[in-house]
């Protein structure tokens, strides 16, 4: 039984891998710029392996702590490209130095749509005008599809020049499978009224210092109460007690479906990867609070404990988990 799952488990989660597969087509008339750079894109989930040149440096000036290697592709209108390999892989292409931040601005917002036409207008954009360290603004630009888009992992930046008054205009494509975010449909029909209210009360709560472990009821899920892992905090619900798999599963999609309907299309969802015994797990955030690195997330979770068992004891190892976190 448990060998049968497993397998189940292991179909579920190749087919969720290929449903988010991060794969961008070339037009049939693209110039060199777009071919180039959507190169760059296909080739960021293998850390851009097949552009990888010769080491330039290790610990230069810039990047202290990091490898500098050559890279076999070059944009037009890039003067200079490298590879970064820190803790993160990505690709550095510089479009020039300016003297004024209007004419840096205007450099910037003609690269950003040059990159937007190439993806043939399916980019969303997200703009930073709040500079930090030396970083004056930045774009960041995510792949769209029509049930959803992948995380912005394209990004248009105005920097200062170390020792220098000039600003320099850099793009940056950051390595790895961007997490897929699905749209929700507005026109869902509105499911589970007083369920959803609950879960927006709970999600409201994160905003005040409360230590109430449990903020809200939310039937017919139990509150387990508060944790914390490393710096993030956890308000946790669970449902238990099922007769079997099939039960449990109709369970979760019902929460699922409540979740979708009732949070509507000011949020979006994505599919985490699976990591037994969680054999389906999903996450809902704030559309305007997907690139925060703080972002109030909700998880729901399915378990099932007796894939990590001799024994077979449905009521208690099958576990549905609804999580918010923050």
């Amino acid at each position: 039984m448990n060998k049968k799952l497993l397998i189940l488990l292991f179909l579920f989660c190749a087919n969720s891998l290929n449903a988010q597969r991060f794969e961008v087509p070339t037009p049939s008339n693209a110039d060199k710029f777009t071919k180039n750079f959507i190169t760059c894109l296909n080739n960021a989930p293998d850390r851009f392996l097949k552009l990888k040149g010769p080491l330039l440096a290790q610990n230069d000036s810039i990047h202290k702590k990091s490898k500098v290697f050559k890279v076999n592709n070059i944009i037009p209108g890039a003067t200079a490209a490298r590879l970064i390999e820190d803790s993160t892989y990505y690709l550095e292409y510089f479009f020039g130095e300016y003297t004024n931040l209007d004419e840096a601005i205007g450099a910037m917002n003609n690269l950003t749509s040059r990159l937007r036409s190439s993806l043939n207008g399916r980019a969303i954009l997200i703009q930073n005008k709040e500079g930090w360290d030396k970083i004056i603004r930045e774009n960041k630009l995510g792949y769209v599809f029509t049930n959803g888009f992948f995380h912005y992992n394209i990004a248009i930046q105005l920097t200062k020049i170390t020792n220098s008054n000039n600003i320099r205009l850099v793009l940056q494509i950051f390595h790895g499978r961007p997490v897929f975010y699905n749209w929700i449909t507005p026109n869902l029909p509105v499911g589970g009224f007083n369920f959803i209210n609950a879960v927006k009360n709970t999600y409201t709560y994160f905003a005040d210092a409360s230590k109430n472990p449990c903020p809200n009821e939310i039937p017919p899920y139990t509150c387990k109460g508060k944790t914390k892992s490393s710096d993030t905090t956890f308000v946790t619900y669970y449902k238990k007690g099922f007769d079997g798999i099939q039960n449990a599963g109709t369970e979760y999609d019902v929460t699922f479906f409540n979740l979708q309907s009732g949070l509507g299309h000011e949020y979006v969802y994505w599919s985490l990867p699976c990591r037994i015994p969680a054999i389906k797990q999903y996450a809902f955030v704030k559309f305007d609070d997907v690139d925060k690195p703080k972002r109030k997330t909700i998880l729901l979770t399915l378990y099932n404990n007796g894939l990590l068992s001799s024994t077979i004891d449905a009521k208690n190892d099958l576990l549905i988990e609804l999580a918010f976190t923050y």
